[in-house]
């Protein structure tokens, strides 16, 4: 579900209030930490709204530049900040950030975030680093470069919302976002290699192939203990006939890489596939399509007595 009013994140007032003094640096981590005690699953929750750390973000510094310095006060239908919210976020004391770092409209920044995102130099950063360092992760892995490219790039994106007002200029800016994506690519990397999280198999030429199925979540549903297992055939058959509303639920099960989703989660979605167990993931999936179990489980049903039973894989 995509938040739109900050009542939707479920936080008291005083929350929010400790949760922006920690998103401007007023305050650190560790005293973030202390205030709630499920601290991770409330970071979790900023890290994932956009609406937080871009609308509200740019209109709370905005509307505290304009009161310092005697100028028209900022409009919150220009930064998509919902009224309520608004009163909220104009009694903000940031009064402890330099007054050097300058506000920005949401459009203004939307254009500057935009033009780095897509620049020669970053889509020059990213084709080196994956051609020296991630080709492994493309030829045993299924990863493609386009991919890889993208989930550096939300990265990058997100970094630069969380460190936003605090760039000395564009230059400054870009750079924070470099580093974050370079950061996040070696992440990958480290995340990949790590023995725990380690699904390759070793070929007798010496390379690797992957153990993950293509389409394995699908199969995953659809096998129970009736049924022999499912071919791939079947399976792409299956979802080339459903909805692209159930295409789009398989493809983000698949573990397939999603930017939105990503960010949803507050990180790489075909990294935590890999990481957390199945119905973890598939419970985020869920929430993310703003669907019930009750309703994955009926599809599930409906396609086990469409496809699976009309087949010739029933056991005889």
């Amino acid at each position: 579900m995509e938040v739109r009013q900050l009542s939707q994140l479920g936080l008291r007032k005083s929350d929010l209030i400790v949760v922006f003094d920690y998103l401007f640096r007023k305050i650190t981590i560790k005293e973030f930490k202390s205030h709630f005690p499920d601290s991770l699953s409330v970071k979790r929750r900023i890290d994932k709204c956009g609406y937080m750390l871009l609308n509200c973000k740019l209109f709370a510094y905005a509307h505290h530049v304009a009161i310092r310095d005697s100028t028209r006060k900022p409009n919150p239908r220009n930064f998509g900040v919902d009224l309520q919210d608004a009163r909220f976020l104009r009694r903000m004391d940031l009064s402890h950030v330099p007054k050097k770092f300058r506000a920005h409209t949401l459009k203004d920044f939307q254009e500057s975030l935009s033009t780095f995102l897509t620049s020669p130099d970053l889509n020059n950063l990213l084709g080196k680093f994956i051609s020296k360092k991630m080709r492994f992760m493309i030829k045993s892995y299924g990863d493609t470069r386009d991919d890889l490219q993208m989930s550096m790039r939300v990265a990058a994106m997100y970094n630069i919302y969380r460190v936003y007002p605090y760039f000395e200029s564009y230059l400054h800016m870009c750079n924070v976002g470099k580093g974050a994506a370079a950061k996040h690519g070696h992440s990958l990397i480290k995340q990949r290699t790590t023995l725990k999280n380690q699904r390759l198999t070793s070929n007798s030429d010496g390379t690797h192939s992957s153990r993950i199925v293509p389409l394995e979540a699908v199969h995953h549903v659809l096998s129970t203990e009736e049924y022999v297992d499912i071919s791939v055939e079947l399976i792409e058959t299956i979802m080339t006939r459903c909805t692209p509303r159930v295409q789009h639920f398989f493809h983000l099960l698949s573990g397939n890489f999603d930017s939105e989703f990503s960010l949803f989660l507050g990180q790489d979605n075909k990294l935590a596939a890999l990481e957390m167990r199945f119905d973890v993931y598939q419970s985020h999936v869920q929430r993310y399509l703003g669907v019930t179990p009750a309703q994955v489980r009926g599809l599930y049903g409906k396609l086990r007595n469409r496809y699976i039973k009309n087949s010739r894989l029933l056991i005889e």
